[in-house]
């Protein structure tokens, strides 16, 4: 009988033991962030806010055992339509859409990620499975912010303090200029009736749009300059990676663009993106189109 006792009572501290390991419920305690800039995986991020947001790249999915609480204040919640992004305020709504089916949902961008160059969007669990995207795989994806639903998000919890500049970061060796954020694709459209910002719940609904698929492939941006020369500098630099330069009219300028691709998968997209950081360009990206 003491045996049978002693078994149960030791099971009993490790149930104790258990619970207090889990700890107290997270409280919630959501704000308006910008924040400072913050260092990933072999690159540098400079948060700011932007209502004109678009971009595409790939997104992954969030993994399990994350902080209960995301950068903003709120609970990190997998069954939630959610998202981390590397350098938008938060709150605010973005448009994902899948550009393999044309499966598009919102997203609420509440915290901070992913960590590496290569990924541009970290969607929820939730989010993914919407999207019909593994959750242990990674999907090529059209961003564009919807800027109504960002501003009621934001006016909703006050704005808080803003933060419009940017920290001073380490920075590699490396010929740059300032480089305008990337834009790809037409912005989504969401208007308030008579002029006002739409009311918006802290958890999105769950709602699917079906738009076109296809895209042409992956690219690795590496850069826009002002000049040929600065362009060509950065294409020696890239050796290996394909990397060649295009001329773009922006008005009624011109400007060079760095450009790998396309690539038919992101495996290849991930090598060159991999051989750029290397060469020390820590603006490369990876888009879809």
């Amino acid at each position: 009988m003491r045996v049978v006792l002693l078994g149960v009572l030791a099971l009993g501290m490790v149930g104790l033991a258990g619970c207090q390991r889990l700890g107290p419920a997270p409280v919630a305690a959501p704000k308006y962030v910008v924040g400072q800039a913050w260092q990933g995986d072999r690159a540098w991020f400079y948060p700011r806010e932007n209502y004109d947001y678009r971009d595409s790249g790939l997104a992954s999915v969030a993994a399990d055992g994350r902080p209960r609480l995301t950068a903003n204040g709120e609970v990190f919640d997998q069954g939630a339509l959610a998202a981390g992004h590397q350098t938008l305020q938060m709150p605010a709504v973005l448009i994902v859409t899948n550009l393999d089916n044309g499966l598009r949902i919102r997203v609420r961008v509440n915290d901070r990620g992913p960590s590496s160059p290569g990924r541009v969007i970290e969607l929820t669990r939730r989010a993914a499975e919407l999207l019909r995207i593994p959750a242990n795989g990674t999907a090529a994806v059209r961003l564009e912010i919807d800027g109504a639903m960002s501003r009621a998000v934001a006016e909703k919890l006050g704005e808080g303090v803003r933060n419009t500049g940017i920290d001073a970061a380490p920075r590699a060796s490396v010929k740059a200029e300032a480089l305008a954020g990337r834009q790809i694709g037409a912005p989504a459209q969401s208007v308030a009736a008579g002029g006002r910002l739409p009311d918006v719940a802290d958890r999105l609904p769950e709602m699917v749009e079906q738009g076109p698929a296809g895209f042409r492939g992956f690219f690795m941006q590496a850069g826009e300059f002002s000049r040929f020369d600065y362009a060509y500098q950065r294409v020696a630099a890239l050796y290996g990676t394909g990397a060649r330069v295009e001329r773009r009219r922006v008005g009624k300028s011109e400007e060079f663009a760095v450009v790998a691709g396309p690539f038919n998968n992101s495996a290849q997209a991930d090598a060159a993106l991999d051989l750029a950081l290397r060469a020390g360009v820590v603006d490369a990206r990876i888009t879809a189109e």
